[in-house]
């Protein structure tokens, strides 16, 4: 990694789906990089301290080991990126404000990763295949959770979102629907579906979900709906020719031949 043109290990450590099991490691690439030849690539800190997904870090460690070095000290861009990155912490309410900041908190992507949504939980545990390592994913610490009252919902997992698709809330069928951003950790209510129903069966197909079947009031139904992300709105799909309740779906994909 050493002998990296900087352009290099700058694209490298950009990439969402760098595999590392903690922030901390790429860091610390970062000062091997530049004490390998310190007089020439001692300035290159601002360029490379931008992809340390900093927001990842513990804020003991960049206060102690960060802010404290003395590559960033002297380099006036890199001590206010850490700066606004602290800020952040403190107060998550600036994370969409501070023009530059957001990248910091983006978690590094595998290309699969297991969720596990507990009902009621703030944390959601979280299985990362590729470094074969579990992490917590917390949920806005400022921010009420508001899945504590919902139970028999559907997940779907679209576009760095995980979706929460109706279910029984407050001793009443749901049409309600809730997304998490994993980036910002924050529950977001989106537009609800035509019908109320718990027990369907959902999934994902080319940038849309589909949630079909389910239960309302002692009726199995065997309608179905497709939300479209782009535009924010659920419309109603062919019905099934039964009824399905408690099923469950998956999405079949095949190559331009028709093979898996």
């Amino acid at each position: 990694m050493a002998q990296l043109e900087l352009k290099e290990l700058a694209y490298i450590l950009g990439q969402d789906d760098l595999i590392v099991t903690q922030e901390i490691t790429v860091y610390q690439s970062v000062l091997r990089w530049i004490n390998h030849m310190p007089e020439e690539r001692q300035g290159a800190i601002a360029t490379l301290l931008p992809k340390v997904r900093l927001g990842l870090m513990n804020k003991r460690y960049i206060m102690d080991n960060v802010l404290n070095n003395d590559v960033v000290k002297t380099n006036l861009e890199s001590k206010l990126l850490v700066f606004n990155t602290l800020q952040v912490m403190s107060k998550p309410s600036f994370l969409c404000s501070e023009p530059g900041i957001n990248n910091l908190f983006c978690p590094r992507f595998p290309n699969a990763i297991l969720l596990i949504v507990e009902l009621g939980s703030d944390t959601m545990p979280s299985f990362d295949y590729s470094t074969n390592s579990w992490i917590t994913v917390h949920t806005h610490p400022s921010l009420e959770y508001p899945m504590g009252h919902i139970s028999f919902y559907n997940t779907v997992f679209l576009g760095r979102y995980l979706y929460i698709v109706g279910g029984f809330e407050w001793f009443d069928w749901s049409q309600s629907v809730w997304r998490f951003n994993l980036v910002t950790h924050i529950w977001q209510e989106i537009s609800p579906m035509q019908e109320s129903w718990a027990f369907m069966c959902g999934t994902m197909l080319k940038g849309c979900i589909y949630a079909i079947g389910g239960h309302n009031h002692d009726i199995s139904l065997r309608t179905a709906e497709c939300y479209q992300p782009d535009i924010n709105q659920w419309t109603f799909i062919a019905s099934m020719k039964e009824e399905r309740r408690k099923a469950s779906c998956t999405t079949l994909i095949t190559n331009k031949n028709g093979n898996l």
